[in-house]
């Protein structure tokens, strides 16, 4: 869809300017190379671009001047060649950000399996997995790789009951029935969709509610009962949707707030917010720090952190190599809608998973 769009405003004709609106965030570092080459292309027969983008190695490397706005102002104006990307990001932010490092994990580690995959296969339409199998362990980041269109983002959306499935998936040794969404949730088993304008959020609905929801339906949360007769209890919504503001740093100007007028950044934040009440148990992550800025990225790293060192199991799926080889614990590459194998820690290179 991404290449289809780009497409159409390459071809016109007579054009001077092309303005490139985080043009990457849904493409694989592949696909990515692909599309840039054409606009180095594009842009030497005369052709101008303005490159808006969170991923500052694209504008260090593919841009000639740099504009670094914060808060909605300009707070940088510099030639490409005299900003580092450090510095980029210094700049976004208004201080240094520690991205997270994680160590390799200790010898000790948890062997207890909580999510079984066996044969395991998703008809979405294109990112069809065919045959996935694989153990994800309480307690880890396990990774999901590959190339777009080969199966990665199905595998979450299959476990939801999202797309038709077969095969088996076992939690905590028992069969899960897929096809019964609300019996997944019940059993902890929370989703933060790569798509989260479309399929995560209720747009035009309050940050409390968006944060309320999944707890409300799934573990009678913010209930109160008179008369026998159960009522929302909007106030004890109110009181932890502040809570999570506060914590998770979510820049609004209140829990009354549309989501849809809050960046991509902060709307992450409210999806992860929601479950963090409803699930103790497992949180897939689909793509969970695409288009969002470098700051609210660290905020998620070191949160997924805390939460695995809490016991929640996370399936991290992402199509950013760094990412996964930062964060993950284990990884699993899919090609052509099949597992290619798990890799420890200790094998983990970019050149092993491509």
């Amino acid at each position: 869809k991404q290449f289809v769009e780009i497409a159409r405003e390459l071809d016109k004709k007579n054009t001077k300017l092309i303005v490139l609106d985080e043009p990457t965030a849904v493409l694989t570092e592949t696909e990515a190379e692909q599309f840039l080459a054409c606009v180095r292309s594009v842009a030497e027969r005369g052709i101008a671009f303005i490159f808006i983008s969170h991923k500052l190695d694209e504008v260090k490397n593919n841009t000639h001047h740099v504009f670094v706005l914060r808060d909605g102002e300009m707070v940088g104006d510099y030639h490409t060649a005299d900003l580092s990307t450090v510095k980029m990001s210094q700049l976004m932010v208004g201080r240094e950000v520690e991205i997270l490092n994680r160590e390799m994990g200790h010898e000790e580690e948890n062997e207890e399996v909580c999510l079984e995959f066996n044969h395991f296969g998703v008809s979405m339409p294109g990112e069809v997995a065919r045959d996935v199998s694989f153990q994800v362990k309480k307690g880890e980041i396990f990774g999901i790789g590959g190339l777009a269109g080969h199966g990665k983002i199905s595998i979450a959306n299959g476990v939801m009951g999202l797309y038709p499935s077969k095969g088996e998936v076992k939690v905590h040794g028992r069969v899960l029935d897929v096809t019964k969404t609300k019996d997944t949730l019940d059993d902890g088993i929370a989703f933060v969709s790569e798509d989260r304008r479309g399929v995560g959020l209720m747009l035009d609905e309050s940050i409390e509610l968006n944060i309320a929801i999944a707890a409300l339906k799934t573990k009678d949360k913010f209930i109160v009962k008179k008369f026998g007769i159960p009522f929302y209890d909007k106030k004890g919504a109110i009181e932890y949707a502040k809570k999570m503001i506060k914590d998770l740093d979510i820049r609004c100007t209140g829990h009354a707030q549309p989501v849809k007028s809050l960046s991509g950044g902060n709307q992450q934040k409210v999806i992860i917010s929601r479950w963090l009440l409803a699930t103790k148990n497992i949180l897939i992550l689909d793509e969970p720090t695409r288009g969002i800025d470098v700051k609210t990225k660290s905020d998620i790293y070191h949160l997924i952190d805390r939460l695995t060192a809490q016991g929640l199991s996370i399936i991290f799926i992402s199509s950013e190599m760094p990412e996964l080889i930062n964060m993950c614990d284990r990884i699993v590459v899919m090609n052509q809608g099949h597992t290619t194998g798990v890799l420890e820690r200790k094998e983990f290179s970019q050149e092993r998973i491509m």
